[in-house]
């Protein structure tokens, strides 16, 4: 009995005992900073997938994603042997290759290491062949455990032409993200992968198979309408006409007539502080203004389609002063035109259009109203991109109708439209009535095969009579020919249009008066295969009438778009001027004097445009978008084919290392920076 009450002692004493240590060890594995339980485990992590590109129209990058890293460097694991006989070294070639201070640098790493500093940040936003030079450096060619170097890899978004259509292309961010990166953030987006780790020790992970592992899948490519070339001259016109009227903001769009694929818009900003012009707002599409005398064309196809007159009925402008009650309408001629057709009216822009159309609807207000929506100017267009709809025409529901509301909206006032939906209705006037919605979007492609392409959709097939467009696009050229865009004629090609100014602050008659200007239209008036809207606000300078302000933007566009557009010209002239010419894959400045001195040879009637736009094509080849640089300059390669980027390059003797395919998205010497004759460079493709 004795024997056995000692067993069971001995049983109980060592279960109490293992109890004790299992007690001890779960505190332990609580308050150690070794958490087995959870750190030593397998993990499922997730992995990003790779962002598609948005491409332009022939395949140019406009925007990608780059891996960029941040580097930080754990100063303890490093041995002071190690260290000590490196760190002149790593001092001098780390500076040198992101331009540091070598002496500042030296006292840092110095410090740091004296701090025996765990994870003390050393550069940001490193690009690929900037860190593997980096780990090849003294000290950090050891690796993380010996070397301390801690990489941290980061997804950049950039655009390889920088401020080019860049609002339109957007940016996706957790607060108002924009543009075509938030309209297609899913297609874009991709999935993202799971894949399983172990930790082997100081959070250094190893990759396990699973069942579950899956691997990521990249983002399909969007291709938009965008010609980049029309983009580089749609934005430099645009930005010589804010500065030069010392305006506000401006914005102007470039559509194909026959399918509203935009090829160009431009969105800038003046910011007087910093004194340079900025793409932050979607003005073309955003922004809804009163249009002023652009709307004349929407009154006069009214009152034509309603049989309210004929274009040839003479009309008395006076004095040029027109009262409705007790407010005052004043044409911008003082004095008046006189005795004029409505045709004349329209063309020299006189607001007797205000009395005309007042006449006619004055008593049936709903019957011009609904003509308003008849032409597709009431609806909000389905757009691509994201925008807010503030969209207004007044009408007599409206608290703020009265007796001169009519004669106000005969002359583009009380009503808003975006300058987008203005052109929309430009353009179908341009298309003999049918109007087609505008698109951003040509495609969209998965691992290049196409998924979706784009459609044109007709949003109304008929806005007016053929009778009626057959009536007023001679009208819409002879604005251009004698009327108030006659600054702006040329004889190479022709230009139907309409003028467009508007008092912004007319409402306050005590304010100095504040001016918006535009002009749309479209070219060539035969076979017009391009509308564009051209609209400057609050210029400050010596002129603010749409035909000084808007319109000589426009023809700078049209002017460049004719002479790039080969479809364009004449066939003849081109077939007798490039029969003649030298052929060139990529002329070079030097072949200039060759190309003139054949040109004066040939005995054809020519015109400037015709030569324009062969030089542009034979010498230039595509380099638009890089300007005529100092020798001494690396010019700014990123979206450029391999060809294109020696090209630039071999004149600076500069020897040129290429790594990859497809378009330049990095280069180790940055744009702008000085470069000398000999020096490397490196160019990354993709």
């Amino acid at each position: 009995m004795q024997k056995n009450n000692s067993r069971i002692f001995i049983s109980y004493f060592l279960l109490a005992f293992v109890a004790i240590i299992i007690v001890f060890r779960v505190i332990y594995i609580q308050k150690s900073d070794e958490k087995f339980s959870s750190s030593n485990a397998p993990k499922f992590f997730e992995i990003e997938a790779l962002r598609g590109n948005i491409k332009a129209e022939n395949g140019e990058l406009l925007a990608i994603s780059m891996p960029l890293y941040d580097l930080h460097v754990d100063f303890s694991v490093i041995e002071n042997e190690i260290f000590d006989s490196n760190i002149n070294e790593l001092a001098a070639r780390f500076s040198k290759l992101l331009e540091k201070d070598e002496d500042l640098v030296k006292k840092e790493f110095l410090r740091a290491k004296e701090d025996n500093k765990k994870y003390y940040p050393i550069a940001k936003k490193v690009n690929h062949n900037d860190l593997q030079k980096i780990k090849k450096l003294p000290i950090f060619i050891y690796g993380q455990n010996k070397g301390g170097l801690i990489i941290e890899k980061r997804t950049n978004r950039q655009k390889p032409y920088g401020i080019l259509a860049s609002r339109t292309i957007g940016i996706l961010r957790d607060e108002n993200p924009v543009g075509i990166e938030r309209s297609f953030n899913k297609n874009l987006s991709g999935t993202n992968g799971i894949q399983l780790k172990q930790n082997i020790g100081k959070n250094r992970w190893i990759s396990k198979k699973s069942e579950a592992n899956m691997n990521p899948v990249a983002g399909n490519d969007i291709v938009t309408t965008i010609n980049i070339d029309f983009q580089d001259v749609v934005e430099n016109a645009l930005a010589y006409g804010i500065i030069e009227n010392n305006a506000s903001w401006g914005c102007a769009v470039v559509m194909e007539v026959n399918t509203g694929r935009v090829k160009a818009i431009a969105n800038l900003h003046y910011d007087t502080i910093n004194n340079q012009l900025d793409e932050y707002y979607n003005y073309a599409i955003g922004t809804h203004i009163e249009p002023g005398s652009t709307f004349k064309l929407a009154s006069l196809i009214s009152g034509l389609e309603d049989k309210k007159f004929s274009i040839d009925d003479l009309v008395n402008t006076g004095n040029g002063v027109y009262k409705f009650y007790d407010k005052e309408i004043n044409d911008s001629k003082k004095g008046g035109y006189g005795e004029l057709t409505i045709s004349d009216a329209f063309i020299k822009s006189s607001n007797i259009f205000s009395k005309i159309i007042n006449d006619s609807y004055k008593d049936k207000p709903w019957d011009f109203i609904n003509r308003v929506y008849k032409f597709g100017l009431g609806e909000p267009l389905n757009l691509d991109l994201p925008y807010s709809n503030n969209l207004f025409i007044n009408n007599p529901n409206e608290g703020s109708w009265s007796g001169i509301s009519i004669p106000y909206m005969a002359i583009g006032y009380e009503m808003q439209f975006s300058p987008m939906h203005i052109l929309t209705f430009y353009n179908a006037v341009a298309n003999y009535g049918k109007m087609v919605n505008p698109t951003f979007i040509d495609m969209i492609k998965k691992q290049n095969n196409v998924i979706y392409k784009n459609k044109v959709e007709v949003l109304n097939s008929s806005i007016c009579s053929k009778a009626t467009l057959e009536k007023v696009i001679p009208l819409l050229q002879g604005v251009v020919e004698y009327g108030t865009a006659k600054k702006i004629w040329t004889d190479n090609y022709s230009i139907s249009g309409k003028t467009g100014t508007t008092v912004t602050n007319y409402s306050n008659s005590d304010e100095k008066k504040s001016y918006q200007t535009s002009f749309v239209g479209f070219f060539p008036s035969e076979q017009p295969k391009y509308s564009c809207i051209v609209l400057i606000n609050d210029p400050k300078g010596d002129y603010h009438y749409g035909g000084d302000v808007a319109a000589p933007v426009f023809k700078e566009i049209s002017d460049k778009i004719f002479a790039m557009d080969l479809d364009l010209q004449k066939e003849s002239d081109y077939e007798k001027i490039s029969s003649f010419l030298p052929k060139y894959n990529s002329a070079k400045s030097n072949n200039l004097e060759d190309i003139i001195s054949n040109y004066n040879q040939i005995q054809i009637q020519h015109d400037s445009a015709s030569v324009s736009q062969f030089l542009i094509k034979s010498i230039t080849n595509h380099n638009k978008n890089i300007k005529k640089l100092d020798l001494n300059i690396m010019p700014d390669l990123r979206g450029y084919s391999k060809r294109e980027a020696v090209f630039h390059l071999e004149n600076k003797k500069i020897i040129v290392v290429a790594k990859g395919t497809g378009k330049v998205v990095s280069q180790s010497i940055k744009g702008g920076k000085k470069v000398y004759a000999g020096q490397e460079v490196i160019l990354n493709f993709l």
